[in-house]
């Protein structure tokens, strides 16, 4: 058998009309034409066509082959629809110089077909729309544009739907950029003739402010309701219509606003809420106090089991540490008075003077452990 003059004649129906329609109406189908003779007669019967293309006149690599194909022919003259194959014919199979091979009825035909011209429309098909092409037709990777070849690209019509990623670029504009929020240290900003300062004093904050390793650095005042060292209180002020606070130091007057108290000290004065007129220094010196008024303790636990007793003054470690409702005692020295509960109006000078003394009240004891043992009633 032999077959000869195979003549190649590819019609693209998207050719034509690749300019005036959507590429997506385009039929990706290519419509071959040839001439089979058999021994220099016109063949007139049925053959069974296969298609393949490749992308070099020999050997190379298979980009597309059709489905097994029965096609009629008549006087010599066939005609096929290149459509169905394996991958699904596109504008990809286009994208470089390609070769037609066709096999009739089991015998591959030599040499191969070059394919011009027309079926390179595909390509023209996918991009024909270019002036007005929407953003999101466009996908896979895109080669590098000149901007000298935009005029005036309108993006500000533009709706992102994702982060515009610059690399190490720039935006340059003579008009406003817009914008929720700006992020970066700032140091590059110039001509910000809108600011006087950074105005932050305007801001109402939502959140606290988290400095970091970082400082706050003014030649102006600090204020606040109370400063915190690693999220405790250590100095709260305040002024209210009922008096005033002033508290130093971890959990100072803790639960107490008002009152004209000061208290100094680890918890000083952590108890007190109605108490007024109070000065207490030194760790937990008055610690328990709730409503006990003009006291004045100083040292280390002075008047710590206090909590309504008024008008005391207890000077020194331990002093007074058990008073709870007594008033108008003076103890002084270390652990003056310490097991006084109720006694009332007691001067005790020296360490341990009046040390047990609970209920006992107007009494004087001057030195050291003097009235050491006493209990109650008076001397």
């Amino acid at each position: 058998m032999k077959i000869i003059n195979i003549f190649l004649a590819i019609i693209l129906s998207m050719a034509t009309f690749a300019y005036s329609m959507p590429a997506n109406f385009v039929p990706k189908k290519i419509n071959y034409q040839g001439k089979i003779q058999i021994d220099g007669s016109d063949y007139t019967g049925s053959k069974i066509f296969v298609f393949r293309i490749y992308d070099d006149l020999t050997g190379g690599t298979l980009n597309w082959t059709s489905d097994s194909t029965a096609l009629d022919i008549t006087n010599g003259v066939f005609s096929a629809i290149l459509s169905n194959g394996n991958p699904t014919l596109s504008a990809s199979v286009f994208r470089e110089p390609r070769w037609l091979e066709i096999e009739v009825g089991g015998v591959t035909l030599t040499p191969r077909e070059e394919i011009v011209a027309s079926p390179y429309a595909m390509v023209a098909a996918a991009v024909a729309e270019d002036i007005d092409l929407p953003a999101g037709r466009l996908t896979g990777n895109l080669p590098a544009i000149d901007g000298s070849a935009l005029s005036g690209y309108t993006m500000g019509n533009h709706i992102a739907t994702t982060t515009l990623q610059m690399g190490s670029y720039g935006i340059n504009t003579s008009s406003n950029i817009n914008a929720n929020a700006f992020y970066g240290d700032g140091s590059n900003l110039t001509n910000m003739s809108g600011f006087s300062g950074d105005n932050l004093g305007d801001h109402t904050a939502t959140q606290a402010l988290q400095m970091g390793a970082y400082g706050v650095n003014t030649s102006s005042d600090i204020s606040a309701a109370s400063y915190q060292i690693n999220g405790q209180a250590v100095l709260r002020v305040y002024n209210s219509e009922v008096g005033s606070l002033v508290a130093v130091g971890f959990g100072a007057g803790a639960n107490s606003m008002n009152g004209l108290n000061t208290f100094v000290g680890h918890q000083a004065g952590y108890f007190n809420t109605g108490g007024a007129r109070n000065s207490f220094v030194g760790h937990w010196a008055g610690y328990s106090n709730i409503d006990g008024t003009d006291n004045s303790f100083l040292g280390r636990e002075a008047g710590y089991s206090n909590t309504s007793g008024g008008n005391n003054s207890f000077l020194g470690h331990h002093a007074g540490y058990s008073n709870t409702t007594a008033s108008y005692n003076s103890f002084i020295g270390d652990n003056a008075g310490y097991g006084n509960t109720s006694g009332n109006n007691n001067s005790f000078l020296g360490h341990h003077a009046g040390y047990n003394n609970t209920t006992a009240s107007y009494n004087s004891f001057v030195g050291g452990q003097a009235g050491f043992q006493h209990h109650h009633g008076e001397l």
